[in-house]
Parts: C-alpha cells; structure tokens; sequence
C-alpha cells in the first residue's frame, strides 16, 4: 500500500500569512491546531501523552483548501488537524493516525505550506533505515494522500531537517467519524 504524491497545487500562499491565522497550541517539538465546523474535541494518544484538543472553525483559507482536496480526490473530509514546524529542529515521530474519531476508510490528505521537509512511510513493526522510496519530500503547496485503510498498516513520520530551514504548516485532513 502507497501513498499517493500529488505534487504542488498551491503555489501562490505565503507561509507566514498562513501561520499568523492559526491559533496555536506549542506541544514540543512543534505546534499543533484542531479544526472543523462540528465543534467535535479530538483527543490524541494514551497514558501520559494523551491530550484532548478544542475544535478552532475552519478558517475561510483551511476550508476552501478541503474543499479543493476533497474535488480533486473524490473524498469527503471534513476535519483537519494542523501540524507547524517552526524550524529545522520541529519534528514529528513515528506513528499512525489511527485514533478512533477518525475513519479509517478514507484517505487522510497532507497539504503542505513553507519550508520542504520529507514524510518517510513504514509498516508498523519495522525498524531500521527508511529506504529512499519510502521517503517523500513535501514541497510548498504540495499534496501527498494517505489512502484509506493506510494507518491500519503503516505509520509515517516527519523527521528533523538536517540543515537549517523556515516554517512549514501541514494541513492534515481527515474524516471524522459521525
């Protein structure tokens, strides 16, 4: 199972603009946004990592953004969970988006805004180096889709970049289970 790399789609949106719309939630070693129109509460991960966020509407921006994405791949989603990478340092380790307020028959779609930073893919269990096929680099405005039934098997990561680099915004969007 694959993901699918759309390319750059929207080049014309400037990263700090973009940022300074979002309220934002610092969880070292990023910053992090939940959004959607339902009012629903997200709650992340377990035991001592487990954090519930408040639902932020969508911004005019985030949703013609889904709308966009949902034309262009067929899907209906409907959340997007907002990662932002302040530097080089900011990263995002292993792991699923498999929480249960998420449907795992749908794609979940990353569109990407600032500084390029690769998304490296594995099956769960494995361990040892990505290999180059399995690492993606996410240019700005760019579109990579995680198809349905992908977080059942794998899990993905963004890690450090190794020079130094600006922000990047990833827009995760994802459909909520009703």
């Amino acid at each position: 199972m694959k993901p699918i790399y759309l390319g750059s789609l929207y080049s014309e949106n400037d990263v700090e603009d973009i940022w300074n719309d979002i309220p934002w939630i610092r969880v070292a070693p990023r910053d992090e946004c939940w959004m959607n129109n339902y009012n629903l509460e997200y709650t992340y991960g377990e035991g001592r990592g487990m954090r519930t966020y408040q639902p932020v509407e969508l911004t005019s921006f985030v949703q013609s953004i889904l709308d966009d994405v949902n034309d262009r791949i067929g899907s209906d989603l409907d959340v997007c969970f907002i990662n932002g990478y302040r530097d080089s340092k900011d990263q995002l380790g292993w792991h699923s988006d498999d929480s249960p307020e998420v449907s795992s028959d749908h794609p979940i779609a990353v569109v990407s805004f600032g500084a390029e930073r690769e998304i490296w893919t594995r099956l769960i269990g494995s361990t040892g180096m990505v290999p180059p096929q399995d690492r993606y680099l996410l240019e700005h405005g760019s579109v990579f889709v995680m198809p349905s039934g992908f977080q059942e098997v794998c899990q993905h990561r963004i890690p450090k970049h190794s020079a130094d680099c600006g922000k990047r915004i990833s827009l995760t969007f994802r459909k909520y289970k009703s």
